[in-house]
């Protein structure tokens, strides 16, 4: 089969924008597991029972699980109209191993995950990560660590960036690092942050057959950041962070393969700054709140700039010792592979509240909105502006028996709407599953 490039394809096709990325499954949750940094809760519990096993080697402790899920989800392809239904067998073992040091740390995790349908087998992937990461103590005030992590994943049908016109979901594969210091100076403390990444896209097949090259959708990522923080009390933060990022794509214009009818240099650079404070209200109770100002920069004179507020605010609330409520809102800007935009601007806000029923019985729900608006490139008369919204509830139960086996039970609405219809989607998951951790 030949390759052929986006330009070939029906205008219509390539209209979708690329969101966020995750070694997700229709049975996993789309929120990924909250950092507790806030003090004892239903998370940071339920996360050292499962660390309660493992295999001890000299310093380090080695951490494998497997976790097994079965589904049904009755729009697996997120289309507005003649949804297919199906059943979903998922597998995914992991293994972690991680050191038990006095001062450093060092952690190396792999996982694998296997998604298979009963009925559509076109949509099985299989997906794969690998990462490491480790921290050296230079002294009790300096920090240095760094990172790196290779991930083969696939888009999932409810991305917006997803193409339902393919006949097999897209795959792509991940490479980046990270490298930061952290210095303490009394009440103040500097961090700094670089950090690359590398996206490769792999042809897809289409429902004729032939194959669509990807190439035009290959970037990659470098950043920088400098956050300084200070202490005016035990409880009580401020600090400001500012951001710089360049994105490059890998055709631009005077590259073979680049069109330039249709194609859009979306590579851009970006600068992010923030003020804000972090505050223990109670000692149940805390915030982290950050305003500032984000502006992207295209250098393609068809794109609109973007010169936005920017913000993120993060809630930790300890209800009782049985509740935690955790609420999440930002402002991001999603990378896009519309013919006619060059970013999508997201707004999101997040809800999560878990409660134990018992020692070993854990509930937890979920809620998720976002809107999201594109950057238009030369919108003519009758363009129809695509802003979306989407939302998300979830609902899970978790039973451990003795604290390794744990059982699951899952539903999850996902929905979206958008002035072009075809992005419209509704989908209910219900799911089964049982995690064990050596």
């Amino acid at each position: 089969m030949r390759a052929i490039k986006i330009g070939q394809i029906d205008g219509g096709f390539s209209r979708f924008s690329l969101g966020g990325f995750a070694l997700l499954a229709c049975t996993t949750s789309a929120f990924g597991q909250e950092d507790d940094t806030f003090g004892s809760s239903v998370t940071s519990r339920e996360a050292s029972r499962l660390r309660q096993g493992g295999v001890r080697t000299g310093s380090f402790l080695v951490l494998p699980s497997v976790q097994f899920d079965l589904a049904y989800n009755d729009n697996i392809l997120a289309t507005e109209t003649n949804s297919t239904s199906d059943g979903i067998a998922t597998v995914r073992p992991e293994v972690s191993v991680e050191s038990n040091w006095n001062n450093h740390s060092f952690r190396l995790n792999g996982r694998y995950q296997k998604t298979a349908y009963f009925d559509n087998s076109s949509e099985n992937v299989s997906e794969y990560g690998v990462a490491a990461n480790g921290r050296l103590d230079i002294s009790r005030q300096t920090r240095l660590a760094a990172s790196v992590d290779y991930n083969r994943l696939a888009e999932r049908r409810g991305d917006l960036g997803s193409f339902q016109s393919t006949a097999e979901r897209v795959k792509f594969s991940t490479l980046g690092g990270t490298l930061s210091l952290d210095q303490g100076l009394g009440d103040l403390t500097v961090r700094a942050e670089a950090r690359a990444q590398i996206w490769r896209y792999e042809d897809v097949a289409l429902p004729g057959g032939a194959l669509l090259d990807q190439t035009f959708r290959n970037f990659s990522v470098v950043s920088g950041s400098l956050q300084t923080g200070y202490s005016v009390s035990p409880i009580t933060q401020f600090f400001t962070r500012a951001t710089v990022e360049a994105r490059r794509y890998d055709l631009r214009p005077g590259d073979v393969g680049f069109d330039p009818l249709t194609g859009v240099d979306r590579s851009s650079n970006s600068f992010r700054l923030e003020f804000g404070v972090q505050r223990e209200l109670t000692q149940l109770l805390t915030a982290n709140v950050r305003v500032g100002y984000l502006n992207f920069r295209y250098p393609d004179p068809t794109v609109r700039d973007l010169k936005v507020l920017a913000y993120s605010a993060t809630l930790r609330w300890n209800v009782t010792p049985l509740t935690s409520i955790y609420v999440d809102g930002e402002r991001g800007v999603d990378e896009t592979v519309s013919p006619t935009t060059a970013g999508n601007l997201r707004d999101e806000v997040r809800l999560k509240v878990d409660h134990e029923l018992l020692r070993n019985f854990v509930v937890t729900g979920r809620a998720r909105l976002g809107w999201i608006k594109p950057s238009v490139v030369n919108a003519g008369p009758g363009f129809v502006l695509g802003n979306s919204r989407e939302r998300q509830f979830e609902f899970e139960s978790r039973y451990y028996i003795k604290d390794r086996l744990r059982l699951q039970f899952a539903l999850r609405h996902q929905a979206r709407s958008s002035a072009i219809n075809f992005l419209n989607f509704k989908s209910n998951t219900v799911s089964v599953g049982m995690h064990y951790a050596l």
